[in-house]
């Protein structure tokens, strides 16, 4: 009764993280205009692929590590952070630099500030991560709330202080600032429970170990992150940063439905699933797998209707009427979270299989639709052909973990092991 009391309790915070999220997005595009707004869309999606890149998924096998050996966690997670801190220091500002080039038309520090960010997302994306596989699932939820309602809290506080409003860079700096806080008290935390025992234990040998076993992986989310982070960079491109902003605000909230199950009720299910098919016990996998499916559907269906209603009720009362040309095409978001998130435990199966390349290949084919579906629809800036960018992302990535996984689902129902 504790562990559904907690999961339940996690799954509220979750979903007011989610309401947090959106609602610090409704907050910014309230308080900007059209075009700084779709800036700062294009600002955190730059972050989001640039953070993706550079800690190139080298959780993934630390995930594995720390469940398959537990006792050996600190000696793990101090060579995983410390390899954190010099990707943060090297490929943070590069990837300022490459955004410069690209949209360089504001202010001079919101580029000269991105290399900060860049090393706090770094570590707010992998604690986020690591939490569950080190027992601590709820804490995750925590984490997650307190790192969307501090920024949330700050700019609403802004906001009714400042006669002029907020400005852009305010809005920037208390976004991606306010989390180098929760990360630093989040570290000492992690010191004090044994977690970890150093930021400077950069190992090369288990470096070049860690991502040549995560490589594939490692390809596979890196060209996921970019379905779901260069499409905002698409939209630009082919209409304008207008066009870019509406389009940005309601994919943040499809995404953030996603983030939400795969964080609240995946976070519970997935270790347990992912422990069955290292041990190679069928019938656990069976058991676990049926389950992870159940609780996925219905939470998904019962959180995007809930989520239908309410980003209505948010835009059309909260938000210029500009924003509203996209709340007739919102059902293809809704659409696409429901595909992500119903297909995660099939995801999560070949991810315990260790069949890595099966990630590679479903993303590129969901790349290869959009791009195609972008060149060749895309082209006189229409919203609701905009909005058909994420559905098809979602709908092929869904398509193509289902296919890849029923062959060794066969095997395992079987009893035998693919």
């Amino acid at each position: 009764m504790k562990v559904y009391a907690l999961q339940g309790t996690a799954f509220a915070l979750r979903s007011a993280s989610l309401l947090g999220r959106f609602l610090l997005t409704v907050v910014a595009a309230r308080a900007l205009p059209p075009e700084s707004f779709g800036f700062f869309m294009l600002y955190t999606a730059a972050l989001q692929l640039g953070t993706g890149a550079a800690a190139m998924d080298a959780y993934a096998e630390t995930t594995r590590l720390v469940l398959d050996t537990p006792d050996q966690r600190q000696h793990i997670l101090s060579r995983h952070f410390s390899f954190l801190s010099a990707a943060g220091a090297i490929f943070g500002p590069f990837a300022a630099l490459a955004f410069f080039l690209y949209e360089g038309n504001f202010a001079l520090l919101l580029y000269l500030i991105f290399p900060l960010f860049f090393m706090t997302e770094l570590f707010a994306n992998d604690i986020t991560r690591l939490l569950p596989p080190l027992q601590h699932p709820f804490a995750a939820s925590v984490f997650l709330f307190v790192r969307q309602m501090l920024p949330l809290a700050t700019i609403l506080a802004m906001e009714e202080l400042a006669e002029g409003g907020v400005t852009l860079l305010e809005v920037i700096v208390i976004t991606f600032g306010s989390t180098s806080l929760l990360i630093g008290v989040t570290m000492i935390l992690l010191r004090f429970q044994g977690h970890y025992e150093t930021l400077l234990r950069l190992d090369i040998r288990w470096l070049h170990t860690t991502l040549q076993a995560s490589l594939m992986f490692f390809a596979g989310t890196l060209v996921f992150r970019a379905l779901f982070g260069i499409d905002r960079f698409i939209v630009a491109s082919m209409t304008d940063l207008e066009t870019s902003g509406i389009y940005a605000l309601y994919i943040s909230f499809g995404l953030g439905i996603v983030s939400i199950l795969e964080a609240g009720v995946s976070a519970w299910k997935y270790p347990q699933l992912v422990d069955a098919l290292l041990k190679r016990n069928s019938r656990s996998v069976v058991i676990q797998l049926k389950s992870f499916l159940a609780t996925n559907f219905i939470s998904s269906v019962v959180l995007c209707l809930c989520a239908y209603a309410a980003i209505q009720y948010i835009v059309l009362n909260f938000l210029e009427p500009f924003y509203n040309a996209g709340l007739v095409h919102l059902h293809w978001i809704l659409f696409g979270a429901v595909a992500l998130s119903v297909s995660l435990p099939f995801h999560y199966l070949l991810y315990g299989l260790r069949k890595d390349w099966s990630f590679l290949v479903i993303y590129i084919f969901a790349l290869a639709a959009v791009i195609s579906y972008a060149f060749l629809i895309l082209k006189d800036g229409d919203v609701g052909k905009v909005f058909g960018l994420f559905a098809i992302a979602a709908f092929f990535i869904a398509a193509g973990r289902l296919t890849f996984a029923i062959g060794p689902l066969k095997a395992i129902y079987k009893g035998s092991w693919p």
